[in-house]
């Protein structure tokens, strides 16, 4: 089944259910957006507004103050502003959010990189009704993603934003009352502001293992502002982690910076800023 949709994404996310809507031969009436400036930061993806206007859709940089009153559904995929109730209420079947967590837990933004800071061995999306909180709407269903320990945060998005399309799938078969009893995630509930770059300063008794996880959850973008002996390294890769018990120690060999203590060793591309 066909549904009329109106879109609020970013690209990136947004990009990816875009294309997802049209595979599945949806109508999209309008996509609203934001107008990017630079090329997309953490994966390479077409914009949304180039996709749309690819597929002669309506785009749009501006809060609407009222959408389409034949509109069936209002999807949403990461997008930067809150939308309003007002607006919300007007779908016909409802407005719906695709998060990149395990909902309750990592509410708000860039869930993705505070994940990578703790630690966290498991994610996944979640798609969930849009209300007057942000991301507390009732969830509709969710999937899972294993954090391998290489992702970083360009890696984690990528493959988060694919699991959209089985989700969409999900929310069909929700709607025309086909889907199986789903089972959430137990996480404990916990909320997140947004990201901030993060600048470490290097010393002997510095947590190595601290700094693997700072290092993937600012890569490929914004990078970790790393100071050593006065010298600070923009670092945006990190080459490989291992565990173990080594003697505190730093080494640079052109762009490749080495630090070694008593919980690992970790490699990283950094250039001097």
């Amino acid at each position: 089944m066909s549904y009329k949709i109106v879109l609020f994404g970013l690209t990136g996310f947004g990009s990816q259910m875009l294309r997802y809507l049209f595979d599945l031969g949806m109508d999209v009436q309008q996509v609203f957006t934001r107008r990017e400036r630079f090329e997309h930061p953490y994966f390479p993806v077409t914009s949304v507004e180039d996709i749309a206007r690819q597929h002669g859709v309506r785009c749009s940089f501006q809060m609407p103050e009222t959408i389409s009153k034949d509109t069936d559904l209002i999807l949403c995929s990461t997008y930067h502003r809150i939308i309003p109730l007002e607006i919300l209420v007007t779908a016909r079947l409802g407005a719906f959010n695709f998060h990149p967590s395990l909902l309750p837990a990592y509410r708000g933004a860039t869930p993705t990189k505070h994940c990578l800071l703790n630690g966290e061995t498991v994610t996944g999306m979640t798609v969930h009704m849009l209300s007057k909180e942000v991301d507390c709407g009732q969830i509709i269903a969710q999937r899972r993603l294993v954090i391998e320990d290489y992702f970083d945060d360009g890696l984690l998005r990528q493959q988060l934003s694919a699991l959209q399309y089985p989700l969409l799938l999900d929310l069909m078969r929700h709607l025309d009352g086909t889907g199986e009893t789903p089972c959430f995630a137990k996480d404990v509930e916990s909320s997140y502001s947004r990201f901030k770059a993060l600048q470490v300063s290097y010393s002997p008794n510095i947590s190595v293992l601290t700094l693997s996880r700072q290092l993937r959850a600012s890569s490929p973008f914004p990078g970790l502002a790393l100071t050593v002996k006065g010298k600070t390294y923009k670092a945006t890769k990190q080459l490989s982690y291992v565990t173990g018990i080594f003697e505190a120690s730093i080494n640079t060999e052109g762009k490749v910076v080495t630090i070694c203590g008593p919980h690992g060793m970790l490699k990283m591309i950094g250039e001097t800023i």
